[in-house]
């Protein structure tokens, strides 16, 4: 059974957001360690891979009927894609103060 365009966005939205729930409450609740550093790095990492899924996803099926599903897709997604260009942007400031 084939899922329909917005339904796989959709999933990929909430992907999105329970990684990004995760990666959150790990950086709330651990130690500074390493170990925290690699499970929120893959899990941010993991999260913006779904997140350009979903919204390459979501613009196939722009056209189509406006729904609770479609806004939770937008929202989830468009975080994540914020998410991806805050950290771009992060770490282009920092390569200059590193040389």
């Amino acid at each position: 059974m084939e899922q329909s365009i917005l339904a796989k966005s959709y999933k990929n939205a909430l992907i999105t957001l329970v990684l990004m729930a995760i990666g959150l409450g790990v950086t709330l609740f651990l130690e500074d360690s390493l170990s925290r550093v690699v499970i929120v790095g893959s899990a941010m990492l993991i999260a913006m891979i779904a997140a350009v899924r979903g919204m390459i996803q979501l613009n196939k099926c722009w056209k189509e009927e406006k729904n609770t599903k479609f806004m939770i897709a937008l929202l989830g997604n468009g975080l994540g894609i914020l998410y991806l260009i805050s950290t771009i942007v992060f770490a282009l400031m920092l390569i200059p103060k590193m040389l």
